[in-house]
């Protein structure tokens, strides 16, 4: 059985967005699924799980970027992207940076998708001649673009 696992509302929808390419699939927000061994588990937010509770057979989506120095990618994270059987990403800067200290699991390009059900926060009477969409859970580097 297919499971795509997701743990919050942004992986949620990328969740629904899979669910539609893999019509068998189930989608799950945690791992108390019985015979684990003989499933496959598709995996969104992996830098927020612990190595030691991942099932065995699963496919990370990575969504995290890596272009500069990022405390999710840490020893816990990085075990758990070794172990996958496939790492999923959407950015090639991402899979080059990646592929150099993981050199023995195949990653593969999967680019985002159209996400319908998107919320988006527009105000009103904003007169910018820029539309910046972010992909993810605010911060303060967000913040900060979002207020020049």
């Amino acid at each position: 059985m297919l499971y795509i696992y997701y743990h919050t509302r942004i992986y949620e929808i990328i969740a629904k967005q899979l669910q539609n390419t893999y019509k068998t699939s189930i989608l799950i927000n945690n791992f108390d699924q019985n015979d684990k061994e003989k499933n496959l588990y598709i995996i969104l937010g992996g830098h927020m799980l612990n190595y030691s509770n991942m099932p065995p057979n699963y496919i990370i989506f990575q969504l995290e970027q890596t272009t500069w120095q990022n405390s999710y990618f840490n020893n816990n994270y990085k075990n758990i992207l070794f172990y996958a059987k496939e790492i999923w990403d959407y950015s090639i800067i991402n899979i080059i940076n990646i592929s150099s200290y993981i050199k023995q699991i195949d990653i593969k390009y999967v680019p985002l998708m159209y996400l319908e059900s998107a919320e988006y926060n527009i105000p009103e009477n904003e007169n910018k001649d820029i539309d910046i969409l972010f992909y993810g859970t605010t911060s303060q580097r967000r913040r900060d673009y979002e207020n020049t």
